[in-house]
């Protein structure tokens, strides 16, 4: 589950 939440918040800081 940690995985998934550092894949989203990945994704949140490349998008800004």
């Amino acid at each position: 589950m940690n995985n998934s939440i550092k894949f989203c918040f990945s994704r949140i800081t490349t998008g800004m």
